[in-house]
């Protein structure tokens, strides 16, 4: 009895309900419980039951005819389906579970089936507009139900309703041998779980080659469902709320095969977690050169969330594959990838990778590593692979990277590396250690992909980084070969890179490393304002044989790179390294105000074969190159090292310059020539030992000092002499180069044959030919010296005047010296006095072996003021002032005593 009522509950668990004209019949072998009967539309079998579960270790075989198409299952008693054995049918049909009530699959649930499988706790299921078979009216199925079914209804909502799949039973193998677990579809089939919630607590869904599609709604609702011969997709509404999907606890949906395979996703929020992962493409030795792998597709209204050791959503062209990958594409509110997570499009074999598309209205957050493995978004071509990187794109509200998160795109194998994209409505942010970068790694040969970044502000903080490069040989493989990549920034607001850690400095960085054939990219920025500090750099270098990249900043507000940390100075940076080959690239800033402070820097140098890269700074408003840190004084710095490269030219335009506190223009060589020195200005401060040069042959050899040309036709260049502020053009053997100054005064700085601690302007050589010193200033002559008063007094009378009372004006005549009239007669002259200090017209130049050029004076008067020395009278009885004091004879001027009279 006890035995016969034991099999009774259990056969009791899949029971017909008795509503179709021709109802399911369940039989039962042992623990098979065959499904016969139902009701036939043409080539759709019609199946309604009041329970439905398949208990474990048994099987529920629907037996149906080999014409069948769709298997459409109901279940009306209001109780889940639960399914911890195998689910069979027979031929190629199709199988559709609906159950209100929820669907549950077991760890040891199982699907054998020869076609899709389609599980749902939608309400009914639509036939174009012949009806429909309901699972909650319990209604007649039409005989005109004879077409694909269209659409799922959903209209009764049961918030306990959902679809559970722990499923890891044992299902063979995949196609390229590797053992699968979960349930499985055929080859090239469809799995799809709709309703409510729908989760995946450890279990594994696989359709290879095929599709796997998840989602469900929130309210009322139709959702589409499109037939094209196996593949059975879904078209979920717009504006209709939508429920949770989640996988955890190392959940896994495979599609990888020899080409097709895709996953879709449909959900209020999207979780996978705890080393759960989506994995398309196509699978390890498949493919052909024309095989293309399907796409995985994450839609969501509310956030996306990635997170743990092993997460994943990958779409990858696997080792020994030949083919395309497909792509990645994400729709949502928010993104999130945590503690190791990674989503990646990259090629193993032998094909181009897919792109990864990323479209966020919200926040993307990307933070952590764990085990090693950073977080990130990456396309790789691998090494030993032939191929092409796909692209990574990110639309977004902001873009959060921090704790080693990453974003990559680079290639190891051959073929060329994608771009990184990041698109922002508001904040792009990278902080601790975490990076952007396209890399032509050592082994591959292509080229490095470019990083575009759009948004309202950057920040690079704390070792954070945008890199682009070609890298050297490895202890495994030779130098890459490919140039790099370029940084693009467009930011509506402020750059603000700040800070190292772990002794590395945030920044943004394109460089060719040593050994490599490859050119630098370029780095651009345009901003609204910019600042680099605390040691942040940008640096566009090669150490290989190749030109490095330029360096071109637009702001239109300010322009602040100031301090050090640690090693680390702030600065922007050109640089040919020693054994390499190739050009330097420029540096060109266009700014409202420019500031250089404590230590920070400009550099454009050589040290190996070529030139180095040119300095140009414009700064509408103001520049300012002031301070100093741990010895390292800041300025514009060109310099070039090399036996064969020349130093680079430094152009500045602003209306006021300031150099202050040891402040460098400084455009040198070690053994080559100088560069030049450009600057357009209409005021010069040289303060605290500032300094402006070209100066050749630092090392004691050979070399032309560069040229200065300094342009403030309507300005002033205004040193404090005893400051020892200097313009200096010196060589050692070579020439002196040249200093052409147009200014309308030089205050408190003159032309000198050799530097002295005072502030001066010098063009010499230690061994060589000096060079020549020009000022063009239109109100100095220093060759005017002083002229000698006469020695003889002229007898000079006040005029008489009027009486007291009288018509006639009083006259006067005062000498008031040089110092010009204090404020009134009892107080001493104040600072606003004008007093003029004797100049030194003839410098000693006995330390020198050549003889020091003239500076050459040229002045814009047309006729020189000479003092007067004497008086005449000419014919017609007019006083006529005189500089001939020798030749003149003085006069006494006597005049008759003035009448006052009233007429």
């Amino acid at each position: 009895m006890l035995i016969a009522s034991l099999q009774e509950r259990v056969f009791a668990q899949i029971t017909p309900d008795g509503t179709l004209p021709n109802n399911s019949i369940v039989t039962r072998d042992g623990n098979i419980f065959n499904i016969t009967g139902g009701t036939q539309a043409g080539s759709n079998l019609f199946h309604s039951f009041q329970e439905f579960s398949v208990p474990n270790g048994g099987t529920a075989s629907f037996n149906n005819a080999v014409d069948i198409q769709n298997i459409i299952s109901r279940v009306t008693g209001g109780s889940a389906s639960k399914i911890e054995g195998l689910i069979r049918a027979s031929g190629t049909a199709n199988l559709f579970l609906i159950n209100p009530s929820g669907i549950i699959f077991g760890r040891d649930a199982r699907l054998d089936i020869g076609g899709s499988f389609v599980g749902t706790t939608a309400n009914a299921l639509q036939f174009g507009n012949r009806g429909f078979f309901s699972a909650t009216d319990k209604n007649i199925p039409s005989p005109l139900l004879t077409i694909n079914p269209s659409a799922l209804l959903i209209n009764q909502i049961n918030q306990n309703a959902a679809i559970q799949n722990n499923s890891v039973a044992f299902a063979g193998q995949d196609p390229a041998g590797f053992y699968a677990f979960g349930l499985r579809v055929p080859d090239s089939k469809s799995l799809l779980l709709v309703g409510g919630n729908v989760s995946m607590d450890g279990g594994e869904l696989n359709a290879y080659s095929g599709r796997v599609e998840l989602g469900g709604l929130g309210e009322p609702g139709t959702v589409a469902l499109g037939i094209d011969g196996d593949n059975l997709s879904l078209k979920f509404p717009e504006n209709v709320a939508r429920t949770s999907v989640s996988l955890t606890n190392q959940a896994a949906i495979y599609v990888e095969g020899a080409g097709g395979g895709n996953i879709a996703v449909n959900a209020s929020n999207l979780d996978i977690l705890g080393g759960s992962i989506l994995t398309a493409g196509i699978g390890q030795g498949l493919g052909t050169p024309e095989t293309v792998a399907g796409n995985i597709t994450l839609n969501a209204t509310g956030k996306i969330k990635v997170a743990g050791t092993g997460s994943s959503v990958s779409n990858l062209v696997r080792l020994e594959s030949q083919g395309n990958g497909g792509n990645i594409t994400i729709d949502s509110d928010s993104l999130s990838l945590q503690d190791g997570a990674q989503i990646a499009a990259s090629t193993l074999g032998q094909g181009n990778a897919g792109n990864v598309n990323v479209n966020v209205t919200g926040a993307v957050d990307i933070t952590g590593d764990k085990n090693g493995l950073a977080s990130g978004i990456n396309s790789f071509v691998q090494r030993g692979a032939v191929g092409n990187e796909g692209n990574i794109t990110i639309d977004s509200g902001s873009l959060s990277l921090r704790d080693r998160a990453q974003i990559a795109a680079s290639t190891l194998g051959q073929g060329n590396a994608g771009n990184v994209t990041v698109r922002a409505k508001n904040a792009v942010s990278l902080a601790s250690n975490a990076y952007i970068f396209s890399t032509v790694e050592a082994g591959s040969v292509g080229k490095g992909g470019n990083i575009d970044i759009n948004a309202a502000t950057l920040s690079l903080i704390d070792q954070a980084n945008l890199v682009t490069t070609t890298r050297g040989a490895s202890a495994t493989a030779p130098a890459g070969r490919g140039d790099a990549g370029n940084v693009n920034v467009k930011v509506s607001g402020k750059v603000d890179i700040a800070g190292e850690k772990n002794g590395f400095s945030s920044g943004i960085s394109s460089f060719v490393e040593a050994g490599t054939v490859a050119n630098g990219g370029s780095i651009t920025i345009d901003s609204g304002s910019f600042s680099l500090r605390d040691g942040a750099q940008i640096a566009a270098s090669t150490l290989g044989q190749g030109n490095a990249g330029n360096v071109n900043v637009k702001v239109t507000g300010k322009v602040d790179i100031v301090g050090r940390k640690n090693r680390f100075f702030s600065g922007i940076n050109s640089l040919v390294q020693t054994g390499a080959v190739g050009n330097g690239g420029n540096i060109n800033i266009d700014s409202g105000s420019f500031s250089l402070q404590d230590g920070a820097y400009f550099t454009a140098s050589t040290l190996g074969q070529g030139n180095a890269g040119a300095i140009k700074v414009n700064a509408a408003d103001f520049l300012t190159i002031s301070g100093k840190s741990a010895n390292f004084t800041s300025g514009l710095f060109v310099n070039s090292q090399s036996p064969t490269g020349t130093a680079g030219d430094i152009i500045v335009t602003s209306p006021r310059v300031t150099l202050d506190n040891g402040g460098r223009l400084n455009a040198q060589s070690a053994s080559g020539n100088g560069g030049n020195i450009n600057l357009q200005t209409d005021l010069l401060l040289l303060r605290r030992g500032a300094s402006i040069s070209t100066s050749a042959g630092t090392d004691q050899v050979g070399g032309n000092g560069g040229n200065i040309t300094i342009n403030a036709p309507s300005g002033f260049i205004v040193a404090v002499p005893s400051e020892n502020s200097d313009i200096t053009a010196d060589a050692y053997t070579g020439s002196g180069g040249r200093v052409d100054i147009q200014a309308f005064g030089i205050y408190g700085i003159q032309p000198r044959s050799n530097p002295t601690p005072l502030s001066d302007i010098t063009a010499s050589s230690e061994f060589g030919v000096s060079g020549t010193v020009e000022l063009n200033t239109p109100d100095i002559d220093p060759n005017s010296g002083l002229v000698n008063l006469p020695t003889v007094p002229v007898n000079t009378q006040v005029a008489q005047t009027c009486q007291a009372g009288g018509n006639l004006a009083k006259s006067s005549f005062t000498i008031i010296g040089r110092g010009g009239l204090p404020p009134n007669p009892g107080e001493a002259l104040n600072t606003d006095a004008v007093q003029v200090d004797l100049v030194t017209l003839n410098p000693n130049n006995n330390n020198r072996s050549s003889s020091f050029v003239p500076s050459k004076i040229t002045t814009f008067t047309p006729e020189r003021i000479i003092e007067a020395t004497g008086a005449t009278l000419n014919a017609k009885g007019q006083i006529v002032l005189t500089a001939n004091s020798s030749t003149a004879t003085p006069h006494t001027f006597r005049q008759n005593p003035i009448q006052c009279s009233g007429s």
